[in-house]
């Protein structure tokens, strides 16, 4: 006679929290088949028959990241002030996300698992919180501050400042990265620079 079906839930249910577990305390590296089986109190047999190889391990954890952010930013108020209501969303949602789960964040945004690369599948998480920061931006541009720019292209911008910004505080480089001040002062300056319109590529500024 087979287990109940509860305790075949329960089990099924540890095997993903183990795999984050060990990500949590040891990075990818000390991800493995075998690793979270132990963990979970599991054979390597019951824990393949979940994931089916390491790769499938580590999507399962970029999708379950990308889900805990998603939640988190979703739960950010908005603001009448279309810079505070960015920064809301940055510091409240994808900075807080970061410190909450620096393991989940690397994993999304660094990815330091050689040979990994997540599917347009497994990327939809990414492009639901695209769109949230470019309703965001979309108000910036809607108040003439954007300098001309669309809203995607302000939403990639300041993408690419708030991810350094982020990844320099998790590593402490340099300490005054864990700042909130500074944070908050580069983002301002970035916002103040869209009032000026982009220079075009082979253009001379003047």
């Amino acid at each position: 006679m087979g287990r109940p079906r509860r305790h075949d839930e329960a089990t099924v249910a540890r095997r993903p929290d183990a795999a984050e577990r060990l990500l949590r305390e040891g990075g990818v590296v000390a991800l493995s088949v075998r690793g979270v089986a132990e963990a979970a109190q599991e054979t390597t047999r019951a824990v393949y028959s979940v994931f089916g190889s390491k790769e499938e391990m580590v999507r399962a954890l970029y999708r379950r990241g990308q889900e805990n952010f998603l939640a988190l930013t979703r739960g950010v108020p908005e603001h009448d002030d279309p810079f505070e209501n960015l920064l809301a969303l940055t510091i409240h949602g994808f900075r807080a996300f970061a410190r909450r789960e620096p393991h989940l964040y690397r994993l999304i945004f660094e990815r330091p698992l050689p040979g990994f690369t997540p599917s347009a599948e497994d990327r939809l998480g990414l492009r639901q919180a695209l769109a949230a920061l470019g309703a965001r931006t979309g108000r910036v541009a809607a108040a003439g501050l954007a300098g001309g720019r669309d809203p995607m292209r302000l939403a990639v911008e300041w993408t690419l400042v708030a991810q350094g910004l982020v990844s320099a505080e998790l590593n402490a480089s340099p300490p005054e990265a864990q700042d909130e001040g500074v944070f908050r002062d580069v983002l301002r300056s970035l916002f103040e620079g869209w009032r000026t319109p982009p220079v075009r590529s082979g253009a001379v500024p003047r």
